[in-house]
């Protein structure tokens, strides 16, 4: 059994924790971020369809879309699973990767002048609306919430060391990465020199210092659930 670490905002922690024992591996969750939910106004006018990267933008979709019948796009499985959980329909799912959106998002709707609305994180890397604006596809972006570094206190980390350096940690995102890596720089009990840093994609592990990068593993596709299977 692998002890991992765990640095998703509480309420996904536990899902993943909880993906985490069910292929025999202990769970450590030291959240680093946590989520704000921000309640901007819909725009106006027709749309062509939503798209959502994040699981944290359904609760606002479904508060100001669960009645409409607008195709809505989500990036991978977890997403769409959030989307169905708030009450929203008519979901199709993408490759897992928000660069693969605009192709999809081209298709939708009749009239190409509808824009598509992109419920978005303040912080978000640019892939979907770079791409969006390759292929021109109108797109118009509500930032929905807001990712913000939370400090970690020392219990916490006497916690989650209790036992020993976990023999892993779960790197979902470019920001966890930094800011693991800040965080592991200034206690180094919290990475032994063994321990694999699990990452979701290639970027993620660029983002990390360079001494770190010999210690990163990279998924072969950007889906939690593979990420998780493939520890050992």
């Amino acid at each position: 059994m692998a002890r991992i670490l765990v640095l998703r905002e509480t309420g996904s922690a536990a899902r993943t924790m909880a993906a985490l024992a069910a292929h025999g591996h202990g769970g450590l969750s030291l959240p680093l971020h946590e989520i704000r939910p921000l309640d901007p106004r819909p725009p106006g006018g027709l749309l062509a369809g939503l798209v959502a990267t994040s699981a944290h933008a359904a609760p606002w979709l479904a508060r100001h879309f669960g009645d409409s019948r607008l195709p809505v796009v989500a990036v991978g499985e977890g997403t769409a699973a959030a989307l169905r959980t708030s009450g929203l329909r008519e979901i199709r799912i993408g490759a897992h990767r928000a660069a693969s959106l605009p192709p999809m998002l081209a298709g939708l709707g009749a009239r190409v002048d509808r824009p598509v609305l992109y419920a978005a994180g303040r912080v978000r890397r640019p892939d979907l609306e770079s791409g969006c604006a390759r292929r021109g596809v109108p797109l118009v972006v509500a930032e929905v919430y807001d990712t913000l570094a939370r400090a970690v206190g020392s219990a916490e980390l006497a916690g989650v060391t209790a036992g020993g350096a976990p023999d892993g940690v779960l790197l979902l995102s470019g920001e966890q990465a930094r800011a693991f890596a800040e965080l592991a720089m200034r206690h180094p009990g919290l990475l032994a020199p063994g321990a694999t840093l699990h990452c979701l994609s290639e970027a993620i592990a660029e983002a990390l210092p360079e001494p770190m990068r010999a210690q990163a593993q990279v998924a072969r596709s950007p889906e939690i659930d593979r990420l998780i299977a493939a520890i050992v």
